[in-house]
């Protein structure tokens, strides 16, 4: 059993919070403005993730991805999709892709955040007509995410 599945309740705030964690630690550093996103949209409010909680979970979770990196290892695929697993309310989803999406865009798209969202909205059958339709987010800004040669075309 998935370490995420035995530490995190299916759709618990702490799992909603690892998912975004997982985000932005992808490429090495925290960028302010991510931390400023989430608290300035009240997302985390949204999914039910008290600050401190989430500043706990994402501190665990760098930490953690420091520990691999000393030790010659990177976070697994198999880790992220169960922790991708551990969300099956599919509001909590459609809230979590948007957010991924938005989290991507602030320090500009990078291939691994791609990659990362890529797999969170293939794993929760999330598309950018699913977004546009459930979220109002236009297919032009989830395309960026999704199909960038699509979106530059």
């Amino acid at each position: 059993m998935s370490r995420t599945r035995g530490t995190y309740r299916r759709n618990s705030p702490e799992a909603a919070a690892h998912v975004i964690a997982a985000l932005l630690a992808r490429d090495g550093r925290l960028d302010w403005r991510e931390l400023e996103f989430l608290d300035s949209v009240g997302t985390l409010q949204m999914l039910g993730v008290e600050r401190g909680r989430f500043m706990a979970v994402l501190s665990r979770y760098l930490g953690e991805c420091l520990g691999g990196m000393a030790a010659g290892r990177s976070a697994g695929a198999e880790r992220f999709d169960a922790e991708l697993d551990a969300i099956d309310d599919r509001t909590t989803q459609l809230i979590l892709a948007a957010l991924l999406l938005y989290l991507a865009e602030i320090d500009g798209v990078q291939a691994e955040e791609r990659a990362l969202v890529r797999r969170a909205w293939d794993r929760w059958n999330v598309t950018p007509q699913i977004l546009e339709r459930e979220m109002q987010i236009p297919l032009a800004r989830s395309r960026t995410v999704h199909d960038p040669a699509v979106a530059t075309a």
